[in-house]
């Protein structure tokens, strides 16, 4: 029974709470009180709560350790400082021309001489070289002076007075215009009445 009664042979009602008895009992079969079929029932036959199994283990591994450049030893001399710099070159011609008035002007590259000089039509490359002379004898585009290594050579550009070169030797040549003409150390540019000497830096 639910209420834990003890029930005689043969009872067909509970003597405690006077529930019926379905079915009845039996000389075979004693009675036995329900709380003490339950507190009889062994341990083993209780089923356990199912555990889950635990999830498999991670494993963590550490990155391997940043290389690091070994420091440079304290007297070190770092070669890309120490190395030499490697400077342009320059035109480097040791030609020179002296005006009336005692001035060295270093002529490096092919220049066009004259009060006012201009670039010539298809003379791209030119430097311009601009003189003072107030007899104004000297033409605004005279001629070229062109320094090649140990050569020094003077173009007349068809100025009005020409160029005339006297050597050192003595000996007067008439530039003519348009003609390359070599010049050497000591010679005397006649344009018009201004005059240059040819020397070397």
């Amino acid at each position: 029974m639910s209420c834990g009664a003890t029930l005689g042979i043969g009872a067909m009602f509970c003597g405690e709470c006077g529930a019926r008895v379905v079915g009845g009992t039996s000389a075979s079969q004693p009675t036995v009180p329900v709380s003490a079929i339950i507190s009889t029932v062994p341990p083993g036959l209780v089923p356990e709560r199912p555990v889950a199994p635990l999830p498999p283990a991670v494993v963590i591994t550490a990155p391997p350790p940043a290389s690091v450049a070994p420091a440079p030893a304290e007297n070190a001399v770092d070669e890309d400082l120490d190395a030499t710099i490697m400077s342009p070159r320059r035109g480097g011609s040791p030609w020179s021309i002296v005006t009336p008035d005692g001035t060295w002007l270093a002529i490096r590259e092919p220049s066009v001489i004259g009060r006012a000089p201009r670039i010539p039509e298809g003379r791209a490359g030119l430097v311009l070289l601009p003189l003072i002379d107030d007899t104004k004898s000297l033409s605004k585009t005279h001629a070229v002076l062109t320094p090649d290594g140990d050569t020094f050579t003077v173009e007349d550009l068809g100025s009005t007075n020409g160029v005339i070169i006297t050597t050192r030797e003595g000996a007067v040549v008439d530039a003519l215009p348009g003609v390359v003409t070599p010049l050497s150390v000591g010679s005397v540019l006649e344009l018009g009445d201004f005059l240059l000497v040819v020397e070397r830096s």
